[in-house]
C-alpha cells in the first residue's frame, strides 16, 4: 500500500464515515455506491451498523438494498427520494411501433437477424430500407 492509498475521514473511523455518508445522502446509499466512494469493501460493516441501530436498510429490488438514516422521518424522506430517483431513471416503455414501421416488417427484419446474426449488422439497414419500400 502506497502513501496515496491511505484515506482519512472527518468522521474519524470507517464505521462513523459510513453512518455519516448514508445519513447525509439525499436518497441514502447502496453498498455499491459506498464501496465506490470509499474504495473498500463495506458490506459486513453495514450489516453491523444495521444490527446496532446506527443505520436502517430497505430492499430496493431483488438483493439490492439502500442504507438510510436510522431516524424514522429522515429515513422515510431518503427512501421516498430513492424511489423518485428510480422512477425518473427508469426507461420509458414504448407501447407502439414508430409511425410507418408496420409490425410484419419488424418481425421479418428481426427474424432475418436471428437466422443470420453474422450478416445482420452490415446488411440489416440496407435490407430494411429495401423491404420498407416494397
Amino acid at each position: 500500500m502506497g502513501v496515496h492509498d491511505v484515506r482519512f475521514s472527518r468522521a474519524g473511523t470507517l464505521l462513523e464515515t459510513l453512518v455519516a455518508l448514508a445519513t447525509q445522502a439525499p436518497a441514502g446509499l447502496t453498498v455499491g455506491e459506498l464501496e465506490e466512494r470509499l474504495q473498500t469493501p463495506v458490506a459486513n460493516l453495514l450489516s453491523r451498523l444495521v444490527q446496532h441501530g446506527r443505520l436502517q436498510r430497505q430492499v430496493l429490488r431483488g438483493r439490492h438494498v439502500v442504507y438510510l438514516s436510522p431516524e424514522a422521518e429522515h429515513g422515510r424522506r431518503q427512501w421516498e427520494q430513492r424511489q423518485q430517483d428510480l422512477r425518473a431513471a427508469a426507461p420509458s416503455t414504448a407501447t407502439a411501433l414508430p409511425a410507418g414501421c408496420p409490425a410484419p416488417l419488424v418481425i421479418d427484419v428481426l427474424r432475418q437477424m436471428i437466422l443470420t446474426p453474422t450478416t445482420a449488422p452490415h446488411n440489416g439497414p440496407g435490407n430494411f430500407k429495401r423491404k420498407a419500400g416494397r
